[in-house]
């Protein structure tokens, strides 16, 4: 005999004894309800609140579990963040700079607040200096072209120029009406400013 053929016994078997008792459990449970059906009652109800209660229970130490991993998961990710920044900057000015830096933001939130608007939409080409006064004492050097900060704050002051507004304005009706397009010019001007955060 085959162990393939055992098992397929061995799960025949088990089948139908499965069968048998269900079938058996279906008549008493029966029986039980047509004879006492006030004590059948009781205990379908506390066999449901047994099952209800485990059924939590296990949902419960599921969730904790996920919660634990995903608080070990962010601590790792925290240790290796933090283990880069320290390598980035070097301990004494980690040490130094960065975590009264940190303390004063934790103790005081509204200090360090960033807002968005179109205005300082691109001021973040403004702070290529920072960048590089950030990486000035790490242990590589990271050079930043001053050149092209300039160029890109020069980029910005086009950008917010109303004659530069104004001629993309005409220039990009002419394009939509060479094409026949009809559109709303204020519901477009709605849609931009709220990508701007306006």
């Amino acid at each position: 005999m085959e162990v393939k053929e055992i098992i397929v016994r061995v799960l025949s078997v088990l089948v139908s004894v499965f069968v048998v008792v269900l079938n058996n459990t279906a008549t008493l449970v029966g029986y039980c309800n047509a004879n006492y059906p006030q004590v059948t009652q009781i205990v379908i109800g506390l066999v449901a609140i047994y099952l209800m209660i485990k059924l939590c229970m296990k949902a419960f130490r599921l969730w904790v579990r996920l919660m634990i991993q995903t608080l070990k998961f962010v601590m790792v990710v925290s240790f290796i963040g933090l283990c880069f920044i320290v390598y980035l900057r070097g301990f004494n000015r980690f040490i130094d700079q960065d975590i009264p830096f940190i303390t004063n933001i934790l103790k005081d939130p509204q200090s360090f607040k960033l807002n968005f608007s179109y205005s300082n939409w691109f001021a973040g080409f403004e702070y290529g200096g920072y960048i590089n006064d950030f990486l000035q004492d790490s242990t590589f050097k990271v050079e930043i072209d001053h050149d092209y900060i300039d160029y890109l704050k020069d980029q910005k002051e086009k950008l917010l120029d109303e004659d530069f507004i104004q001629d993309t304005y005409e220039n990009f009706n002419d394009y939509v009406k060479s094409y026949n397009i009809e559109y709303d010019v204020n519901e477009i001007g709605n849609h931009i400013y709220e990508f701007l955060g306006r």
